[in-house]
């Protein structure tokens, strides 16, 4: 009997201690995964563009260090920019916020939106509480493209406007 005491301690203190140790683990791997939130975005960085009949829109995103990407985005219809706008995407703590700050648009204030649970694969920064858009999304559909999606209620009405690039040499 004394003897299945001593072993059955054995157990528990062993136990405790791998509990102990995978917790420990877990901690760690969770922190490292909430340190390097944003570097699950470098599929973003490059130069990507997009044509159509009357338009070039392109998309610029650069690493400015660990922590933080920089872009700028605009749109030319007949070689006039009507739209234009300059991102930052910052991990602050356990955040990642894409900042944006849209040319003649919001008085030139930047607006800040946070990243959110999305599907795999999946980049939605939300802010509920501006105009439009509420949400930006962002895919690597392919390893040379983007497709990035603006949604939210304009008027009382749910509005989608979608935005596929590919990889720009320049």
């Amino acid at each position: 009997m004394k003897k299945a005491l001593v072993l059955l301690s054995i157990c528990i203190v062993f136990a405790c201690k791998n509990t102990t140790e995978n917790k420990e683990v877990s901690e760690i791997s969770s922190t490292i995964n909430n340190e390097n939130k944003i570097r699950q975005l470098d599929g973003l960085l490059g130069v990507w563009s997009t044509t159509s009949e009357n338009s070039y829109s392109r998309e610029t995103w650069k690493f400015e260090n660990q922590n933080a990407y920089s872009g700028h985005s605009y749109t030319t219809v007949a070689n006039d920019t009507v739209f234009e706008e300059y991102m930052l995407i910052r991990q602050q703590g356990k955040d990642v916020i894409l900042t944006v700050t849209a040319v003649n648009q919001n008085d030139d204030k930047p607006i800040d939106f946070i990243l959110i649970p999305s599907a795999p694969g999946q980049f939605t920064f939300e802010n509920k509480n501006h105009d439009f858009p509420q949400q930006i999304t962002y895919t690597n559909p392919t390893k040379d493209s983007i497709h990035a999606w603006v949604e939210g209620v304009i008027e009382g009405n749910q509005e989608k406007m979608d935005f596929y690039f590919a990889r720009s040499d320049d």
